[in-house]
């Protein structure tokens, strides 16, 4: 991380944006909006820490916060990061990673796979490939929503391919504009309607393809509601079958 020519450098979080860190500009993290990382928790401070590039080396500050600011578990005023830290701020636990944004994607989906397989291994195959162009893999290892959770923290921009296992006409896009759904087809209807339909497909294939636009915008809710909404229609119909 010592000059320009050396991999970006993120902030990853599992439920949260994944966030690059410019050495040019520092980045303030707090409860307030005007904050560039804001965090929805009580426990975090109005203007908590600051993260900046100092001698050649990104630098974490804590801001006179309330609840303190944590790295690898120790509290801390002043310090230098590395590769690996482990930043914590009230409820949320940040990874610092330098790594091209392809690495960051696979470290995310990975872990996700993991926790929804309860693997214990980070790096257990998944079966996704990873090209300069995208990637690509089976929903039986990993759920539709939570490759859309990891292209809403990467801020991508692309087009998502869904094919079905049943239905070879099955055919649903859903276009992303840096992280949020913009546009979705499925059979003829677009908009939130086949959003969440896509989205509630339980097995099939997926292709992302990085910088496809799309050519019109016809979702204006943000991919965080849907993605609730369509796990609340997923708990219901699950809620229906066991009671019939």
């Amino acid at each position: 991380m010592k000059n320009e020519t050396d991999p970006s450098v993120y902030l990853v979080c599992y439920n949260f944006k994944t966030v690059r860190l410019n050495r040019r500009q520092p980045t303030t993290i707090g409860r307030e909006k005007y904050n560039d990382i804001v965090l929805n928790d009580l426990m975090v401070s109005r203007q908590h820490a600051l993260l900046c590039w100092e001698n050649d080396v990104f630098v974490l500050k804590d801001l006179n916060s309330r609840n303190g600011t944590f790295l690898n578990g120790k509290k801390i005023s002043s310090v230098a990061l590395k590769d690996g830290d482990i930043i914590k701020i009230g409820s949320y636990e940040f990874a610092l990673r330098a790594a091209s944004g392809m690495d960051v994607e696979k470290m995310l989906l990975k872990e996700k796979g993991r926790i929804a397989s309860h693997e214990t291994i980070v790096d257990s195959d998944l079966g996704i490939s990873f090209s300069d162009s995208g990637f690509s893999g089976n929903l039986a290892a990993l759920s539709l929503v939570e490759v859309v959770q990891t292209l809403s923290q990467c801020l991508k921009t692309g087009l998502l391919t869904i094919s079905s296992d049943r239905d070879a006409k099955f055919g649903g896009k859903l276009f992303f504009k840096e992280g949020e759904i913009v546009h979705a087809e499925l059979k003829g209807n677009t908009g939130v309607g086949a959003v969440i339909a896509i989205l509630n497909l339980p097995e099939g294939q997926f292709e992302f393809k990085n910088d496809v636009l799309a050519s019109e915008q016809t979702v204006q809710e943000s991919t965080v509601g849907l993605l609730m909404e369509a796990c609340r229609r997923q708990d219901e119909e699950h809620r229906q079958e066991t009671q019939s």
